[in-house]
């Protein structure tokens, strides 16, 4: 990639935080000039950037124009779907956010943490697996960066969160990790392109579902981005019925029961591989303080 001025660094950062989603004027003159952006906002000065932006970005990188709204920065491979970025702006599905408490605590290397690291250490039977192009699901950890340094293939973190893109790009960054990007997407309207992930890591995230129809929606979008012969590892708690369960971040989120997960995966037209770590979720319950005086439990999934 050509050398960047300051301004135009700025402003092709701040279009890969938000990797596929359009981005109006307004936005990008904020990330340009900052608090004093309405006194020296510039159409013609944004013009130029992204002109020169155009002809300095890495060839994989493309940034289209919508018109009347603003620019939106494709990168091949997890493109929008269609030719006209407009047209699918994506639209948040309700669903639990996280609290800023929660986010510290995720952040935070002195708590107890359920992260990839961990994930990684109860999969080390499924390495055959562990290759190739890998999407993350709504990661809240920056430290879930670290464990992906060595991973043989593109990572790409999604989420429809900007704060937890913007922790995970300055990870990479701080890392000097080129094979992992952020994009913004939500995995239950996802506008990735069919077919383009050897492995897909889905870790809790269903817990951050309100409805039974968002977890379908999630698992459906999930089975249309993984390439044929690809591979799903997917973390959930679970309890007899559907409840609402708090852990050590503080964040009430709610649960179904495990039937109803290994339904809802089967009817996404997927095969249960095997379940693990179904022991360190029961241990992992006993440690967790539940206001609701019942013990949720998690477990682990390797789906095709």
């Amino acid at each position: 990639m050509a050398i960047l001025q300051a301004s135009e660094n700025r402003v092709f950062k701040f279009l890969q935080v938000n990797l596929g989603r359009v981005c109006s004027r307004d936005e990008i003159a904020q990330a340009l000039w900052g608090q004093g952006w309405t006194q020296k906002y510039s159409d013609w000065m944004i013009d130029t950037l992204v002109y020169r932006l155009r002809h300095k970005i890495p060839a994989n990188y493309a940034i289209k124009t919508c018109r009347n709204q603003g620019y939106a920065l494709n990168k091949k491979g997890y493109q929008l779907e269609g030719s006209d970025p407009s047209s699918s702006v994506l639209k948040p599905v309700p669903g639990i956010q996280a609290t800023e408490q929660y986010l510290n605590y995720m952040n935070n290397p002195a708590n107890i943490r359920q992260g990839l690291t961990d994930l990684f250490k109860a999969a080390a039977g499924f390495k055959k697996y562990c290759r190739g192009r890998l999407l993350v699901i709504n990661s809240y950890s920056f430290d879930n960066v670290d464990a992906v340094k060595a991973w043989p293939g593109e990572v790409v973190f999604i989420h429809h969160d900007e704060r937890a893109l913007d922790l995970h790009r300055r990870r990479a960054e701080e890392l000097g990790l080129k094979h992992v990007s952020v994009c913004y997407d939500d995995i239950r309207q996802s506008r990735l392109a069919d077919k383009t992930f050897n492995l897909v890591i889905n870790d809790f995230r269903l817990n951050f579902n309100l409805t039974h129809r968002q977890n379908q929606q999630m698992m459906a979008q999930t089975r249309r981005v993984l390439k044929p012969g690809g591979a799903v590892l997917l973390s959930v708690v679970y309890g007899q019925r559907k409840r609402w369960f708090e852990g050590a971040e503080h964040l009430p989120r709610p649960c179904f029961p495990k039937s109803d997960y290994e339904k809802l995966f089967k009817n996404a037209g997927f095969k249960i591989v095997q379940e693990f770590d179904r022991e360190e979720g029961e241990r992992w319950a006993k440690t967790i303080a539940v206001k609701t005086g019942w013990e949720p439990t998690f477990t682990r999934y390797l789906l095709k």
